[in-house]
């Protein structure tokens, strides 16, 4: 857009101004790069469309390869379906994925809609179909082993967003509920229920607020039978950078004998951080991160804590926050290590 003023004779006190509105390209192409010390290293690629039918549907195709996941994923959301403020969203997704707890190669899908009541709540449903092969690492039996299944679900989920900014809020909290109920086939035949409960507040300190106290806690749990009949890549774990962050990912929580998560049906995660201007481009960020996953329904309060400390460097840019964190475990057990680092783009939470 390219606005200039132009003189208007008739009247010398005012002048008109002449705008020039150009759209802008529908395409963008895009790579970047990830790290963290329990993943390794991650490259990301993608190619994606605005305007693919000429009312603003957007299209995403990704490419993911990383020391613990190959992946190729498709997005498509066509806004304002059947209604305003109410889009169709469509995913499907390849991966061959390797963390430390298993080995899952698996192909998904889903279709559903987001409808949004104002600025500040959106709902979301779907369906969604996975076929998976699944390979057990932890050394306990009966969990040990293959699995083969296919899922059928419904995920859901109601989000709430009073916050100031999406990937720097200063101001503000958000909140979110998901259930996602869910059957599988071929295999352990199995209905079940997952279910996430998670709040995030923040408050800026200071008249331009260059410090920022930031806190999040998260409660997951899983409604099903017995724990081994349960499929390993739909299990709960915890621990990594969206979580708690002194942990690798996976891990924080109870290790079989060779020191490999065996998963939960709950969890619980709390977080709390200083956010601290230095400059208008740099910051630091101490923080004390902790919680576990848990072999019951239901957090168990009284069973052990895992908790850490780190801090944190960012460079703000126009876009978002460039984020480095190095963590430690306060609880260290022998298969922890030291020191976590963890390097990306935008806050932890």
């Amino acid at each position: 857009m390219q606005i200039t003023p132009v003189a208007d004779p008739d009247n010398p006190g005012d002048v008109q101004m002449k705008i020039d509105a150009t759209e802008r390209s529908h395409r963008t192409v895009g790579a970047g790069l990830a790290y963290n010390t329990s993943q390794g290293f991650g490259a990301r690629a993608f190619w994606e469309n605005r305007n693919l039918f000429g009312n603003a549907e957007y299209l995403r195709l990704s490419a993911e390869v990383g020391q613990q996941i190959d992946a190729f994923r498709a997005n498509f959301r066509r806004p304002d379906f059947l209604t305003v403020d109410q889009d169709f969203l469509a995913t499907a997704e390849i991966a061959n994925d390797t963390p430390v707890a298993y080995r899952s190669r698996r192909a998904l899908a889903t279709a559903g809609i987001e409808r949004r009541f104002g600025r500040l709540v959106s709902f979301g449903v779907s369906l969604e179909g996975e076929q998976a092969n699944v390979v057990q690492l932890a050394s306990v039996k009966p969990m040990s082993g293959t699995q083969h299944y296919q899922l059928a679900g419904l995920p859901s989920y109601v989000k709430f967003d009073a916050t100031d900014n999406l990937l720097n809020p200063t101001a503000g909290y958000r909140a979110q509920l998901a259930v996602t109920p869910a059957h599988t086939f071929a295999g352990s035949n199995l209905t079940f229920a997952s279910n996430l409960i998670a709040g995030s507040t923040y408050w800026g300190l200071g008249a331009e607020d260059w410090t920022i106290l930031a806190g999040k806690l998260a409660l997951g749990s899983l409604d099903c039978a017995q724990l081994s009949q349960l499929p390993s890549d739909q299990r709960v774990y915890a621990g990594g950078g969206g979580s708690i962050r002194p942990y690798g990912y996976q891990m924080a929580g109870p290790l079989a004998s060779n020191n490999v998560p065996i998963g939960g049906k709950s969890s619980l995660v709390l977080n709390l951080e200083a956010r601290v201007k230095i400059t208008d481009t740099i910051g630091i960020v101490p923080f004390v991160d902790g919680g576990s996953y848990y072999e019951s329904p239901l957090p168990q309060l009284g069973r052990t804590f895992l908790y850490g400390v780190g801090l944190g460097l960012r460079y703000y840019t126009a876009f978002g926050p460039l984020r480095l964190d190095l963590a430690t475990p306060l609880h260290k057990r022998s298969g922890d290590s030291p020191v976590q680092i963890y390097i990306s783009l935008g806050q932890a939470f």
